[in-house]
C-alpha cells in the first residue's frame, strides 16, 4: 500500500472516533447486483448491501439505518457529469454526521488506459484547454475508452480486463484536485487532503501501472460541527 492510500485510509480510520462505542456497521453500495453478491459471499459480519446508483439514488437515512460517520465513493464520480457529482457530494453530506469524512477516489487528468499514452495525451490536453477556458469541470467534456483505444481492447488476452472493458461507459470523466477539492468545499466540507495519487486496485495491465504516475484523484473532506447537534 503506498503512502498516499495509508493517508486516506488514516483520516478514513479516524473519523470513527467518537463512534468507537457503538458497534461498527458497514453499508456496501452498488449498481451492479454482481459485486454486491460477492460481497455477500464473503461472510462479513456487519456489512449490509444495496443497490444504489448516483447521483439519483444515492441512499437514504431510513435505507442505511440512520446516519454515517464515513462515506466512501471510490472509482464512480468519472462516470458522472459535473452536476451529478456536485449532486452525490452533497448527497454525501447531508447523509454524514457532524465531523464525519468523504473520502474520494476518482481518475485524473494523468488517467492513461492500458498504457495508451496517445489517449492520455488526448484526455489531458482537452483537459488543460478547458482549464484556460475557466470550465468549472475541464474534463466534463467526457471521452469515449472504447473509442481512444481500440487497438488495445482488441489485442488484450487478460481475463479481468476483458471484464472490465465488457462494462465500460462511452463517457469517461477525468477529474483533477481543484475541481473536486472546490465542489466539496461548495457542499460545506472542509478540506483535509486534495492530491493526485496512485490507485492500487485495478487489473495490471489497465493502466500504466507506474509508481508516480498519479492517475488518481483522492480527496478526503470533513463535515464540521458537534456531534450533540
Amino acid at each position: 500500500m503506498g503512502g498516499v492510500q495509508k493517508q486516506l485510509y488514516k483520516k478514513l480510520n479516524s473519523s470513527m472516533g467518537a463512534h468507537a462505542a457503538r458497534a461498527l456497521r458497514i453499508v456496501a453500495v452498488d449498481c451492479d447486483h454482481g459485486h454486491l453478491q460477492a460481497v455477500e459471499a464473503l461472510g462479513l459480519p456487519g456489512i449490509k448491501t444495496m443497490f444504489g446508483r448516483l447521483p439519483d439514488e444515492f441512499p437514504s437515512k431510513e435505507a442505511v439505518g440512520g446516519s454515517a460517520s464515513a462515506i466512501l465513493i471510490s472509482e464512480v464520480l468519472h462516470f458522472l457529469h459535473g452536476k451529478e457529482i456536485e449532486s452525490s457530494i452533497q448527497s454525501a453530506y447531508d447523509l454524514l454526521v457532524p465531523g464525519g469524512r468523504l473520502v474520494l477516489s476518482t481518475v485524473s487528468f494523468n488517467f492513461k488506459p492500458f498504457g495508451n499514452e496517445a489517449a492520455r495525451s488526448k484526455m489531458r490536453s482537452t483537459y488543460q484547454a478547458n482549464l484556460v477556458k475557466g470550465l468549472k469541470w475541464p474534463g466534463s467534456d467526457g471521452f469515449d475508452l472504447n473509442a481512444l483505444c481500440k487497438d488495445e481492447i482488441e489485442r488484450t488476452t487478460t481475463p479481468e480486463i476483458k471484464e472490465a472493458i465488457a462494462r465500460f461507459p462511452q463517457y469517461i470523466h477525468i477529474i483533477g484536485p481543484r475541481e473536486l477539492r472546490q465542489a466539496c468545499v461548495d457542499a460545506g466540507f472542509e478540506i483535509e487532503v486534495a492530491c493526485l495519487g496512485d490507485h492500487p486496485g485495478y487489473p495490471a495491465g489497465f493502466t500504466a501501472r507506474q509508481k508516480g504516475e498519479f492517475e488518481s484523484t483522492h480527496v478526503v473532506a470533513v463535515k464540521r460541527g458537534s456531534t450533540n447537534n
